[in-house]
């Protein structure tokens, strides 16, 4: 299928002046290869010239790994300006020409990093870009094309990969010499099930196997009226059917029976129906009806299936479209007059996957009442009665011959007496065997004897140009072909935008995108707080990690849309963020070095962050911290969701990334407009805000920002003193908030440093709600936690006792500095004591104490009892030289014995990571 393209991705190429689109109007790179022997031929059409490949892998498939590759676009500027350009290679020889103007060559094995960047070249218009890739040997290579706009008046960017839609493929590239081993002809072959008769063998590389839906309890879920008419003719009931017909002169005894033998399939044997599942019920009631209409037209089903009421209606305005459109969409229902059981069909929308194993169904999180709803409604639009038939015992038995003589279960699953579904191996000859130009067989439409699949000529053309490619196609992976099969098996591109091979960008189709609405009317976010976003950059812009999440544990971040993201449960989707990385030529799970996160930083990136400033918070959300307008994607998962290298040059530009976006640019010409934080420096200023958001969860708000929770305390530029009953420092408890996130406890009775944590400072409710005297709760992830007993004792040590005061103590109070950093005064059997704590944020927590210790009369000798253990601990004595503490350490702590005879002032450092 075809998608129309979305308008705001077509904003790139507008902005080229005097410029035209290719006669072949294909985005991407067109993809060539040199065999060994020195022969060139054309391979494919790709996004983008770039790979991560392991030993033995290849680039696409039928091209063999010790291929020289060669990749040529006609690069569309954004504008006329100085370009440089990038090449990342290892693992191969590489050169990138540019006309006459540029010749960049990258070398295997050199020791100043594998990227090259050239001199800036003057360009306007377009381009052509040609790049040649000579692997070394069959080892590992990785490759990507990256370039940049030197800033000025007309504006700029800084590295990145070039985006696909600034490139189209030359005009004189053969693409009728790809068809034949093309991402649409081997989906045709996957579609239709070729690889579940014939044996991929030594093809399996270029082509997945297909499972049909399972038949598994198929005679609860569907009436046998409809299965006849199914079985019948196929594409009389869904144009697109990839079922065959498989009689071709009916016998209506041998139907008759099979239809028995499916009859007897329910879910007694099949385990379909969960105990929580819904149960049947009244399947007429309005109520349920319209809920379903409402489900149906918001989370998604209409990207794949279509529309089944007007916009009109379903978003009830008058001044909308009263007619239901037509839309190109992936999968159009076709006619289900009379087929599904309602109850049957809430508890396969309850779990698609008992029937779709592959994912090629998702599981869109419906619970009971939704999947009742939506099946009222379904039902009810399909038209139609279901009705059960009940099957008789000898003609069951003669069904199952037919189901074995038919040979269902190459692609159907049937699980029957329990158990899993089994389908059964492959048996006819190799798909690398067939004889394209055989009478018989299935691209035969003469053949009486095998499946009738109504191909056109179009199609039997290109199956019969890749079987007699497939021959002499290697068995070797290619990465980047695997996500893009991927990605059109599950659909995706129905919802998302995303190039692959030669294909269009996809996306929701026009006619339907209006069905797309925020789950909150008040949200004021545009086409972002509607529509799935772009998967184009994702393997770039996202981290690994981050996919994982959302493909495995069902983390999801924009809850402001009505659209779900469904649930994948098989291993093949479960691999596309590996996969996603790697077609970007990025490692999965890497990322350029960022900025060391330093106090300094945090401290300015969340200065930055202020309503005076960059005002992030008007409309990203942090925990309870409401937004001022409409609330976008949560700020606490940025670091763990973006890439540094991507998060650099969104920043400055996000309108070149997604424009239409209600994301400012806060720089022109790569001038930072706010001038204050760091000298208008605006790369400092994007290094800060990214050590701020490295924080997650932990970071501070800033200090104008208001909660909803009323009595939740938030540190300000300055750290924040606080004074109540404390749930581990008790009733006398001393708490200090720090700017960068992290906080601890002083316990004022017992003259102990007690915890320190990050994250959420306190909440005051115990204190100063109703008659207060209550522990103050809400604070962050607990980082250490002291040992029992007091730090510091003078004469003999005591066994430590939680709870109990040091005899001869007294607390002073505290001072603070100029920063407002407190430090800590008391008494100690006669001893003047002033300790400081100090907390660094970066890759690991640091902990600092510093204590003072004046002694009554010459002659100081003291116990420590101070963690962590792996600590480094000295002291000095009347300002002379550090001496390391020497003593016995744990993992929590170290306890030495400090003798200073005759003086009067001892200081003690200690430094840690927590």
């Amino acid at each position: 299928m075809v998608h129309r393209i979305r308008p705001f991705l077509l904003v790139a190429s507008l902005l080229v002046p005097g410029t035209e689109a290719s006669s072949q109007d294909v985005r991407g790179w067109a993809l060539s290869a040199v065999r060994t022997a020195g022969d060139e031929f054309p391979v494919a059409v790709v996004p983008r010239a770039a790979f991560q490949l392991k030993l033995a892998e290849t680039a696409y498939p039928g091209v063999p790994p010790r291929s020289v590759l060669r990749y040529s676009t006609e690069l569309a500027l954004p504008s006329p300006g100085t370009y440089r350009f990038g090449l990342e290679v290892e693992g191969a020889d590489a050169v990138l020409e540019l006309d006459d103007a540029l010749h960049l060559a990258a070398d295997h094995g050199r020791k100043d990093g594998p990227r090259r960047t050239s001199e800036g070249i003057p360009l306007e218009g377009r381009v052509t870009l040609e790049l040649v890739v000579r692997r070394h040997l069959v080892s590992p290579m990785r490759l990507r094309v990256l370039w940049r706009r030197e800033y000025d008046e007309r504006g700029g960017f800084p590295f990145e990969p070039i985006p696909t839609p600034f490139t189209s493929v030359p005009a004189d590239f053969d693409l009728s010499a790809t068809h034949a081993m093309s991402l649409e002809t081997r989906s045709l072959v996957e579609r239709k099930g070729c690889t579940n008769c014939h044996p991929p063998e030594r093809a399996a590389a270029a082509v997945h196997p297909r499972a049909a839906p399972s038949l598994t309890g198929i005679g609860t879920r569907a009436s046998v009226e409809w299965m006849r008419r199914w079985l019948n003719e196929p594409k009389e009931l869904r144009s697109h059917a990839n079922m065959p017909e498989l009689f071709r002169e009916v016998d209506e005894f041998d139907v008759e029976s099979l239809l028995h033998y499916l009859a007897a399939q329910t879910y007694d044997t099949a385990g379909l129906a969960r105990e929580s599942g819904p149960e049947v019920g009244n399947w007429s009631d309005p109520l349920a009806i319209e809920r379903g209409r409402e489900l149906y037209h918001s989370v998604g089903c209409v990207a794949c299936h279509g529309p089944r009421a007007s916009l009109a209606d379903v978003l009830g305005d008058d001044y909308l479209e009263d007619t239901i459109p037509e839309a190109d969409v992936p999968v159009p229902f076709g006619d289900l007059e009379g087929k599904w059981n309602p109850a049957a069909l809430a508890a396969f929308l309850m779990n698609p996957g008992q029937v779709f194993p592959d994912d090629r169904m998702p599981d869109f999180g419906l619970d009971a009442g939704e999947a009742i709803a939506l099946a009222s409604y379904l039902a009810g639009e399909f038209g139609g009665a279901y009705s059960r038939s009940e099957p008789r015992a000898e003609r069951v038995a003669h069904g199952k011959e037919i189901v074995s003589k038919k040979s269902c279960l190459n692609c159907h699953t049937l699980a029957t007496g329990g158990g899993d579904g089994k389908r059964l191996e492959p048996r006819a000859t190799p798909l690398f065997e067939l004889n394209p130009a055989n009478a018989e067989g299935c691209l035969c439409e003469g053949d009486a004897v095998t499946p009738i699949y109504g191909f056109d000529e179009e199609e039997r053309t290109r199956l019969a140009a890749f079987l007699e490619t497939v021959k002499d196609v290697p068995r070797v992976v290619a990465p980047g072909d695997e996500l893009a099969r991927t990605i059109e098996h599950v659909n995706c591109r129905a919802c998302h935008s995303m190039e692959l091979d030669g294909a269009g960008p996809g996306g929701v189709a026009p006619e339907v995108e209006l069905y797309f609405q925020p789950a909150d009317e008040r949200t004021d976010l545009g086409d972002e707080g509607r529509l799935p976003p772009d998967l184009g950059d994702a393997g770039w812009r996202l981290t690994s990690r981050w996919l994982r999440a959302v493909l495995k544990e069902d983390r999801r971040a924009r809850p402001f849309l009505a659209v779900r993201m469904p649930r994948y449960r098989s291993s093949r989707v479960h691999e596309l963020p590996e996969l996603l990385a790697r077609a970007h030529g990025i490692r999965p799970d890497t990322d350029v070095e960022p900025p060391p996160v330093t106090d300094e930083w945090v401290r300015t990136g969340r200065e930055m962050m202020g309503r005076d400033a960059f005002a992030c918070f008007s409309c990203h959300v942090y925990e309870d911290y409401p937004p001022t307008g409409s609330p976008g994607l949560a700020i606490e998962i940025f670091a763990e969701r973006l890439r540094y290298e991507w998060f650099v040059p969104f920043m400055s530009n996000p309108q070149r990334y997604r424009p239409g976006s209600r994301m400012p640019d806060f720089a022109t010409g790569g001038v930072s407009e706010f001038e204050r934080f760091l000298d208008g420096d605006l790369r400092r200023q994007i290094d800060a805000f990214w050590a701020y958001f490295s924080l997650g969860e932990h970071l501070p708000p800033p200090e104008a920002l208001a909660s909803s929770g009323g009595y939740q305390l938030f540190v300000g530029a300055r750290p924040l003193v606080h004074r109540g009953f404390l749930e581990h420092a008790g009733s006398r408890g001393v708490a200090v908030g720090l700017p960068n996130g992290l906080s601890y406890s002083f316990d004022a009775r017992e003259l102990r440093l007690v915890d320190v944590w990050r994250g959420s400072f306190l909440n005051a409710s115990g204190s100063w709600a109703g008659r207060g005297g209550n522990p103050l709760a809400g604070r962050g992830e607990v980082l250490w936690e002291a040992p029992p007993g007091p730090a510091l004792v003078f004469g003999e040590p005591v066994p430590p006792a939680e709870g109990m005061p040091v005899e001869g103590t007294r607390f002073r109070g505290y001072r603070l500095d100029e920063a407002g950093h407190p430090s800590f005064l008391y008494e100690l059997r006669g001893h003047e004591v002033e300790e400081r704590v100090t907390l660094t944020t970066g890759a690991d927590v640091g902990m600092q104490r510093e204590l003072v210790i004046r002694a009554p009369e010459e002659g100081v000798g003291f116990h420590l009892r101070l963690g962590p253990g792996d600590a480094r601990v000295r002291w000095r004595a009347d300002g002379g030289d550090w001496r390391e503490v020497r003593g016995e350490r744990s993992e929590e702590l170290l306890e030495a014995r400090v003798e200073a005879p005759g003086a009067r002032r001892v200081e003690v450092r200690m430094e840690g990571v927590l």
